[in-house]
């Protein structure tokens, strides 16, 4: 069972344990559905989850999942609410004083908590933030309380916030992360009105915050629906990304915002400790544009 932190927010301690779930009664309402995911993972089980493979808080299938070990995320399917990863103290804060109270939960990671708000005039869809946070609202999703993070960590076993869920508009939302807000990519913009795009990594070896970040959002959608390619994909960016001599650590950063933007592939981030700088056989980016063809004709 969790332990609920006082209203106060206080910390608590947990074993590393997988609890049988008792999941927080701020998540019983009807708008909030439920996904089966990987236990001791991040990937949804089922494909779907986003349109029709989703479940009630008291579906006796997804009740069952739960029981026998598995993790489970929590989603806006239709966008009518929105998590915020607020990694940082900064972003936690803006949080914290800009909008109402609302109900929070620890994640994985010392320090990350996960905030919920419903979105009274949602939609709303999905924002990158910087240092890696993000906005999940329309085709996004969160592991719940009870879940456990691939490194052991039970989440919110720090710290579950006993408040109700608060209510905000889409300009309250965007308004209070403004200046956390990642500038959306061009090529995103490209791909969005129909254009052709001009993929291209900057040949250097100092690389920015913003040329990861380009990388990441222009790669995200592929990354979520590349399946069985997806092993494929991670050879591809590490080819791509030595080629133009970015640093070991810049793709790191890519393959993990990537995992972290979709919640999907956790298992491919060992790729670069493995791949990069290595031989052996490697993708460039006619593959990289093949997978991205493939998944937008839906053919995987």
């Amino acid at each position: 069972m969790i332990e609920k932190a006082q209203p106060s927010g206080l910390v608590h301690e947990s074993n590393n344990v997988s609890p049988y779930l008792n999941i927080p009664h701020q998540l019983n309402d009807p708008i909030i559905r439920f996904i089966k995911v990987l236990p001791r993972g991040k990937e949804a089980i089922e494909k779907g989850w986003n349109t029709f493979k989703n479940y009630s808080i008291d579906d006796p299938e997804f009740l069952k999942h739960i029981q026998y070990g598995g993790n489970y995320g929590i989603t806006f399917f239709d966008g009518s609410g929105a998590f915020v990863d607020a990694d940082t103290l900064e972003i936690q804060n803006a949080l914290d004083m800009r909008l109402p109270g609302t109900f929070r939960y620890s994640t994985g990671k010392e320090g990350h908590y996960q905030y919920v708000y419903f979105v009274e005039d949602g939609p709303i869809g999905c924002y990158p933030l910087k240092d890696g946070a993000f906005i999940k609202g329309k085709g996004g999703y969160a592991l719940g309380p009870g879940s456990i993070h691939p490194n052991g960590t039970v989440y919110g076993s720090r710290e579950i916030r006993d408040v109700p869920i608060a209510t905000v508009t889409k300009a309250q939302l965007l308004d209070a992360l403004s200046e956390f807000l990642v500038t959306p990519s061009i090529l995103n913009n490209q791909k969005e009105q129909g254009q052709a795009v001009n993929f291209r990594i900057p040949r250097r070896k100092d690389v920015t915050p913003k040329q990861v970040e380009e990388l990441i959002s222009t790669l995200s959608e592929t990354w979520q629906r590349a399946n069985h390619m997806r092993h494929t994909l991670t050879l591809a960016i590490i080819g791509v990304c030595e080629k133009w001599r970015w640093d070991k650590g810049s793709v790191e950063k890519v393959i993990s915002g990537l995992i972290q933007r979709t919640g999907v592939g956790y298992e491919h981030l060992a790729q670069v400790k493995y791949a990069y700088g290595r031989g052996g056989r490697k993708y460039g980016l006619p593959t990289i544009k093949k997978i991205m063809e493939t998944v937008k004709n839906g053919r995987n």
